[in-house]
Order: structure tokens, then sequence, then C-alpha cells
């Protein structure tokens, strides 16, 4: 089942000072293109469940997500970086 990717304004901003802080800014664009293209389809079979939103990782990326099965939407409402 398709769904729609969208991200709060916020996520967005934070998208973007991750990607001027990085060593390696092409790793957070590789990552956060990777969420999106995953979350697009079929979203439940590729997330985990935390409280009550939802969370899915790449790299050092996470991205926390409220999935709206009805409505076909995966709204991303928080992006961290996590250092291993």
């Amino acid at each position: 089942m398709k769904f729609t990717v969208v991200a709060l304004e916020s996520v967005d901003a934070t998208l973007a000072t991750l990607y001027y802080e990085a060593a390696d800014p092409q790793t957070i664009t590789d990552a956060a293109n990777w969420m999106e293209r995953e979350l697009k389809t079929d979203p439940l079979t590729k997330v985990s469940p935390i409280d009550n939103l939802y969370y899915l990782r790449r790299d050092s990326l996470v991205a926390l997500c409220e999935i709206s099965v009805p409505d076909r939407i995966v709204k991303i409402v928080e992006i961290h970086r996590i250092d291993e």
C-alpha cells in the first residue's frame, strides 16, 4: 500500500543543520532519502513502535513518525542523529 510521506518544518530544519554539520554530508542525504523511500510503501512493515509513535533508523539517523493508515499518511515528527 502506498503512503504519502510528509515532514514537519522542524524536521526539515534539523536535517539541514545535520547536513551542514556532518563530516560527510552525503551520508545524511542518503539516509534521509532511503527513509522517505521506505516509508512510502507499507511503512508498518518497516518501522518499530515506541510509545505512541514509530521509528525507523538508517545509519546514524533515526526518524520518529506518526502513521495514519486510513489516510495513508506518514508524518515524520522528529529526526535525530545518533552516534554509534
